[in-house]
């Protein structure tokens, strides 16, 4: 993606409330068309950056572009954005054509090209048949369009999503999140999502930018984000079952070096250097069988996860409990299985940073 494509870019913004950094220096650039999910647990500081976007809230520090527009000093209404919020805020007695048009009209719209354009996006959102219905009368994937049609309408480069899907129901979820996917991608508008659910984030987005603490801790796609972690902290907020975090051992010797667990003795790894660590490694990437197989180790199972397609098993390793993702009936509890560590798609967290490092293994060296 090309600079010359940015429709949003914040440079080194800062926001404090009591004193407290609640956006610490963050940069991030949004780009034509792109989808990207602010994602972080409740208090990271996404929707404080949302409202510094918006203009709800003023930078500290720092600069915000929208369009190649300095927005630091200009007010909502004049920044090119749209804004969509958790309830959509539908208005339910009127119809779903003057919900449309709502902003149109009060920027004074001649009525005729209002018309044009509320039919326009009615048709585009699949609700030409319902123009006439009162917004109280409406279901949840109704409403979520007509508030997105209300804010496309205005043509803003850049539409701003605040936890929209946050307060409904898993299955209706799942369905509007594709809906308002479908949506995006066929009007081409920029999305900046903001919301605390990785599911959601990993399923619509083209990029995720991963906050926490106020501060930026990774930029990427989705796939690159979950295999690739930063850092300790992304790598366990990314992916369900969530990454196992193996407290290790690294010896030296020579141009190589092994790595103990509490189950498993030497493993054999590439020149590394020798230090405490936590292994993390995600339970698809520990592999179970029922036979000893060159560097197993057993376990037992303490716990068993069923989630249809595949089952979680809780197994003992040594003083924890780590998960392992298996076919389903593989095993029950009290079994006793055979575990071994996939050490190519694992990673050492650096204890004193909680920084990832790539382990080298005869089939990744970094």
């Amino acid at each position: 993606m090309s600079a010359s494509g940015v429709k949003l870019e914040l440079r080194n913004v800062t926001k404090s409330f009591g004193g407290l950094p609640a956006v610490d220096n963050l940069s991030l650039s949004l780009y034509q068309g792109e989808f990207l999910s602010l994602l972080g647990p409740s208090g990271c500081g996404k929707s404080t950056t949302l409202s510094m976007i918006a203009g709800f809230e003023s930078p500290d520090s720092g600069e915000i572009f929208v369009d190649e527009r300095c927005v630091n000093d200009i007010p909502t209404r004049s920044r090119g954005v749209g804004i969509v919020f958790q309830d959509y805020a539908v208005f339910g007695r009127l119809s779903v054509r003057e919900n449309l048009g709502f902003g149109l009209a009060a920027k004074g719209v001649p009525k005729a090209e209002r018309t044009s354009a509320t039919e326009d996006m009615a048709h585009k959102l699949g609700l030409t048949s319902i123009l006439a219905t009162r917004g109280d009368k409406l279901n949840m994937s109704e409403m979520q369009r007509v508030a997105l049609g209300r804010a496309i309408i205005m043509k803003p480069a850049l539409l701003l999503l605040d936890e929209p899907m946050s307060n409904l129901d898993a299955e209706v979820r799942l369905e509007l999140r594709s809906e308002l996917r479908q949506i995006q991608t066929d009007l081409g508008q920029t999305v900046l999502y903001v919301t605390h659910d990785q599911v959601e984030a990993m399923a619509m987005s083209d990029r995720i930018a991963v906050m926490n603490r106020g501060q930026l801790l990774q930029v990427g796609p989705p796939l690159d984000i979950f295999l690739e972690p930063k850092s300790k902290f992304v790598a366990e907020f990314i992916g369900d079952p969530p990454i196992n975090l193996i407290p290790c051992t690294v010896r030296k010797n020579g141009a190589k070096a092994t790595l103990t667990t509490a189950i498993h003795d030497c493993l054999p790894i590439g020149n590394m250097v020798s230090h405490e660590y936590l292994l993390a490694i995600r339970p698809h990437n520990i592999k179970a069988s029922h036979s000893p197989a060159p560097h197993s180790s057993p376990s037992r199972v303490r716990v068993v996860e069923n989630y249809g397609s595949e089952h979680v098993l809780h197994t003992e390793y040594g003083t924890q409990s780590v998960r392992v993702s298996v076919p389903p009936h593989f095993a029950a509890v009290d079994d006793e299985i055979q575990l071994v560590l996939d050490l190519q798609h694992a990673f050492l967290v650096d204890p004193s940073s909680d920084a990832m490092i790539a382990l080298v293994t005869p089939d990744r060296t970094v």
